[in-house]
């Protein structure tokens, strides 16, 4: 037991910070990512006896923390106070127009920095996240491989996630991630 605990502490003091990082990248409040994150180690620790190879517990906790991210944004949306929230934006939207103009301002941001990617970074995106086209048709329509469209993808991503980090976008960001997310 001694020893489960000192690995315990090993885990954390190796994962805890970058795991926190990545869940503060999805999560606006700083108290629900570090429940995260706690959440996290606690399930690690309680499911210890059941883990096979600890040479794969950075997939096995950034996976889990996936998870739980969005098993927060599932609960938020189920919320009778976020069902209260959308009727009430819905009556806002209704009597001035607004949240449908700054969604449009936000896509067209977001499609202003799109055009701004490599040729190649562009055209991935595009068919992989506007149409829905799986990798390997991409890497076929493209003439690439499915590991170039994979890389190309993954840098996409991140160049616009970066780029749209800005305060003014964070809320329509995950707005349009949750939309993303939940909607067909």
């Amino acid at each position: 037991m001694a020893d489960d605990r000192r690995a315990l502490d090993a885990v954390y003091a190796l994962y805890a910070r970058r795991l926190l990082a990545f869940v503060m990248r999805h999560v606006a409040v700083a108290e629900d990512a570090e429940e995260i994150v706690q959440d996290v180690f606690i399930a690690l620790w309680n499911n210890r006896a059941s883990i096979r190879n600890t040479d794969t517990l950075q997939p096995l906790l950034f996976t889990a923390a996936r998870n739980r991210i969005l098993n927060s944004f599932r609960s938020r949306i189920n919320s009778p106070i976020y069902e209260e929230y959308v009727e009430t934006m819905a009556d806002s939207i209704a009597a001035t127009g607004a949240p449908a103009i700054e969604y449009d301002q936000f896509h067209d941001v977001v499609m202003r920095e799109i055009d701004r990617l490599p040729s190649t970074q562009r055209e991935v995106l595009r068919l992989a996240r506007l149409q829905g086209l799986p990798h390997k048709e991409i890497a076929n329509r493209l003439g690439l491989s499915v590991q170039t469209v994979t890389n190309a993808l993954s840098v996409a991503t991140k160049t616009l996630r970066e780029r749209l980090r800005a305060p003014a976008m964070k809320n329509l960001l995950t707005f349009f991630v949750i939309y993303r997310v939940f909607l067909p």
